[in-house]
């Protein structure tokens, strides 16, 4: 058979075999034979030409059958079937945001209120060293407390004139309020009294601790003790008042320029109906207080009298000091304490006969009658003028 007969036999069985099997891949690798099998039928130069068939009708034949098979071949194109995902659901996700921190506000300490200090203890401490504290009187005054410490001396010989016992010694210190417990501290020179007072509920604990700095030899002390407040039925305002010589570091923050300095105090008695007794009582706070810069031994209260706001004292003994001006204080140190108690208008105070004004007048020219009586307002003026400010060093009208 002709070789380019044979080869048409060839590829129309091919293609026969191709529409039998059902379909055809235009896309795959079906079509590359087909292409491949055209081109070998236009390039075959090696055959013999037939006398039938020109070149130009063999390329048509074979061009002729490939498309005949791929006209005949189903073309199965894939349909793009959608393609059915497995249905779930994500769980649900809650972010907890991160929590922000935010700084508190810093822990204030709780301390007592500073009133709580304010009052009159009294030694509770059945085994306290008697040479320590008998009675703490503290007082504020612009968040600064004030504490005086006094020892309170007992004589069986004078019991029946000083039932409540003679004040031996008393020292004042002060430090500004700053929580519990207090600092405070009394530099005497040969020795420093430092005091760590503190309140825990209603008793009052202070330590003392006695600091020697003279290179003496003597050994510091430590003393603790505990004190209870003194609970009065009537207020501060309502208490006996009198005057004394002036003491460092004292509580009140103002005094009076005699020109010798001279500070008020509570005396922890209530006033009475019985303004005469009150008085003496007064009088005798004055003259048995240990800071007096006077001095006597046999000076007493011969008599008081009170009526209709006019008072009567009369004093018997001697006074004796430095100087002039601490005789003239001690003079206006009664008198002060005189007018202190609110009932009195006027008084007439004698001191040996005379009048207390002349102590410590060396001139006559500035003398008083014998009997001379001072008036309130005369005292009120005094005071006004005479005002001074512990805080500033000065006088409080200038």
């Amino acid at each position: 058979m002709d070789k380019r007969l044979e080869l048409r036999v060839f590829f129309g069985r091919f293609i026969k075999n191709i529409k039998g099997k059902g379909k055809m891949n235009i896309f795959g690798k079906t079509r590359v034979p087909l292409f491949l099998a055209a081109i070998m039928l236009a390039s075959c130069n090696s055959f013999r030409s037939t006398p039938t068939m020109s070149d130009a009708e063999i390329m048509e034949t074979a061009i002729s059958t490939v498309s005949t098979g791929l006209a005949e071949a189903p073309m199965a194109i894939p349909t793009n079937t959608p393609i059915s995902l497995p249905t779930f659901s994500l769980p649900t996700i809650t972010l907890t945001p991160t929590p922000t921190f935010v700084p508190g506000p810093t822990a204030t300490p709780i301390f007592p209120l500073i009133e709580s200090f304010v009052g009159i203890w009294l030694n509770v401490d059945s085994n306290s060293d008697q040479s320590q504290w008998t009675k703490i009187k503290i007082t504020e005054n612009e968040d600064t407390l004030h504490a005086l410490f006094q020892l309170i001396c007992y004589s069986e010989e004078l019991s029946s004139l000083y039932p409540d016992g003679i004040v031996c010694s008393d020292n004042g210190a002060s430090a500004r309020y700053g929580g519990n417990p207090v600092l405070m501290s009394i530099d005497y020179g040969s020795e420093t009294y430092n005091f760590t007072v503190s309140l825990n509920g209603d008793t009052l604990h202070v330590t003392t601790f006695i600091d020697y700095t003279d290179n003496s030899g003597i050994a510091d002390e430590t003393h603790e003790q505990k004190f209870s407040k003194e609970v009065h039925s009537f207020p501060v305002s309502e208490q006996i008042v009198f005057y004394h010589f002036f003491v460092p570091q004292h509580p009140s923050p103002w005094a009076v320029r005699t020109p010798i300095l001279l500070l008020h105090a509570s005396s922890d008695k209530p006033y009475t109906s019985d303004t005469a007794a009150d008085l003496r009582t007064a009088l005798e706070l004055v003259l048995q207080h240990d800071r007096n810069d006077w001095i006597s031994g046999d000076l007493e209260i011969a008599d008081v009298t009170f009526r209709d706001g006019h008072a009567d004292i009369v004093l018997q003994g001697e006074y004796s000091g430095e100087s002039d001006e601490v005789l003239n204080a001690a003079s206006m140190q009664i008198l002060l304490t005189v007018f202190a108690n609110p009932a009195v208008q006027s008084a007439a105070v004698t001191l040996n006969g005379d009048t207390i004004g002349n102590l410590g007048v060396s001139s006559s020219t500035n003398a008083k009658p014998a009997d001379y009586v001072y008036t309130r307002a005369e005292m009120e003026t005094y005071l006004r003028e005479h005002a001074y400010s512990l805080e500033y060093g000065e006088f409080l009208d200038r």
